[in-house]
Parts: structure tokens; C-alpha cells; sequence
């Protein structure tokens, strides 16, 4: 399971928002704002253990970070909007909203596809993939507004931490099929 946490080094900062200006300037767009950055480590000797990722990730322009012992790290770009709680995460394949509710439920949609799916026992709700990442916002804040009907979101502003415990919990319920 990976660990996260905030990106504090201003170069890699400097690549983010160089890497994901057209994705930053359409959530933008879109009425969100930065949340932060975000340093994904998949532990110890992860560039050994799935070498395959991390050409997979440098073959999508992930800024990545490689620390000892053989550890890769992911870099993204975390934004947020409040109508309704969202967060947004800028990563190589696209953008992935993320809309938590009190009863533990999660909406997940992304403007691309995904091998990840989750089973029928899962809180998690995988909306449709759209790649326009205007269309993917759109049917997101449909489907979380009409779900806000049945149960109140988590908390009406979006922090860091709530970023951290919805990847737990996506990393814990997924299960992968193949995307190549």
C-alpha cells in the first residue's frame, strides 16, 4: 500500500504545474482551486518489485522520484472544489475526481479508462469514463449532487487528509484487470 504525503520541493513543484498546466488551467476553469502537491511513495524496493509501473508511468510523463532503498514515488497535483466536495487528481493518464459521503460511500470518475474496478460488496462507485475532462466533470457533479439526495457529503471543504484516506480506501477495495 502506498503512503503519502505533501510535496514541499519547490522544483518538483515548478515541474508539476509545468506538466499538468493544461489539466490545472481546466480545473481551474472549472471552479476548482489548489488543494496541494502530492508525493505517492510505494515503499521500499518498488522499482524492483514492478519495474513495468514505473516505465508504464515515465512512458505517461509522471514526474517521479526514486529514493533508497530503490523506492519509486509519484508526484501529482491535488485540486479541490466545494460544489459538491470534490477532489481532483492530476496524474499521467488524466484527471480522477474523488466525492466522499458520510456512509462511507465513495464517487470516483475519471476522464480516462482504467483497468480498476471494484466488487459488488464495494462503497465505491465507479462512474462512467469520459475523456473530455469538461463531460467527466459534468456527469461527476450530476452523480454526486443526485446521490447528496440520499446521504450528506463527508465535509463540505476538501483537505489533504481526506485525499490520503480516499486513496486507502480505493487502493483496499480495487481490484485490476488489464489496461494494456
Amino acid at each position: 500500500m502506498a503512503t503519502y504525503s505533501q510535496l514541499k520541493d519547490p522544483e518538483t513543484q515548478t515541474r508539476l504545474n509545468q506538466r499538468y498546466q493544461s489539466e490545472i488551467a481546466g480545473l481551474k476553469r472549472l471552479g476548482f482551486h489548489f488543494l496541494a502537491y502530492c508525493l505517492e511513495d510505494h515503499g521500499p524496493y518498488s522499482a524492483l518489485k514492478h519495474p513495468l509501473i514505473s516505465l508504464f508511468a515515465m512512458s505517461k510523463s509522471e514526474i517521479m522520484k526514486f529514493k533508497w532503498p530503490f523506492r519509486v514515488a509519484l508526484a501529482n497535483v491535488l485540486m479541490a472544489a466545494e460544489n459538491p466536495p470534490t477532489i481532483a487528481l492530476c496524474m499521467g493518464l488524466g484527471v480522477k475526481f474523488y466525492t466522499p459521503y458520510q456512509n462511507g460511500t465513495v464517487l470516483i470518475t475519471s476522464n480516462f479508462h482504467s483497468g480498476m474496478s471494484f466488487g459488488p460488496d464495494s462503497r465505491i462507485i465507479r462512474n462512467a469514463q469520459i475523456s473530455s475532462l469538461d463531460e467527466a466533470w459534468e456527469e461527476h457533479r450530476r452523480m454526486a449532487l443526485e446521490l447528496s439526495g440520499q446521504v450528506e457529503f463527508l465535509s463540505d471543504r476538501m483537505v489533504f487528509g481526506d485525499y490520503v484516506m480516499l486513496s486507502a480506501l480505493e487502493e483496499e477495495a480495487a481490484k485490476f484487470t488489464s489496461t494494456f
